[in-house]
């Protein structure tokens, strides 16, 4: 009985001494945080919402990344940056245009290099014949870490309105 004890107490200061075993990761890699990157990425999602809704274009085209892409309905996909800051500059050249977005959904890979956000908006504009416009749907976006930055890799977004 004593044996064991003493066994036991051995274990105890060995594994104290040696510090904690993380389960899941890879030796030489720390583990990713993931609920302090869902929430980093989740800031960074309202964050250019609020962007998007004072119609800075370049500082709402700053959250894309350079090999990122835009899926915006009723339009070929934006695929290079050009196009991408074309698409974002149709929709906040709205007339009236006031946009929100909020993040429902957060997630992020165990890797911490990939998330994504999924959530609804409002897009409200003025139309050409002068009647306010309301416009609400849902988004998914793909985000990933570029130089130790959240940036959105992929942006679709799709309106709840029934096809008229």
């Amino acid at each position: 009985m004593m044996k064991m004890a003493q066994l036991v107490l051995v274990l105890f200061f060995v594994g104290f001494v040696s510090g904690p075993v993380v389960v899941g990761a890879e030796e030489g890699k720390a583990m990713t945080n993931r609920a302090q990157e869902e929430a980093a990425i989740r800031a960074a999602d309202l964050a250019w919402s609020k962007t998007a809704n004072r119609k800075d274009i370049d500082g709402t085209v700053s959250y894309m990344a350079d090999d990122g892409e835009t899926l915006a309905p009723n339009e070929p996909a934006a695929r290079d940056q050009k196009s991408i800051r074309d698409s974002w500059a149709k929709l906040l050249s709205l007339p009236g245009m006031e946009i929100h977005w909020e993040p429902l959904r957060v997630q992020v890979a165990e890797s911490g290099e990939i998330g994504y956000t999924s959530g609804v908006y409002t897009l409200i504009f003025t139309s050409d014949d002068g009647v306010r416009v309301t416009d609400k749907g849902k988004y998914v976006e793909i985000w990933k870490k570029v130089n130790g930055k959240w940036k959105c890799s992929s942006d679709i977004y799709n309106s709840d309105t029934p096809v008229q």
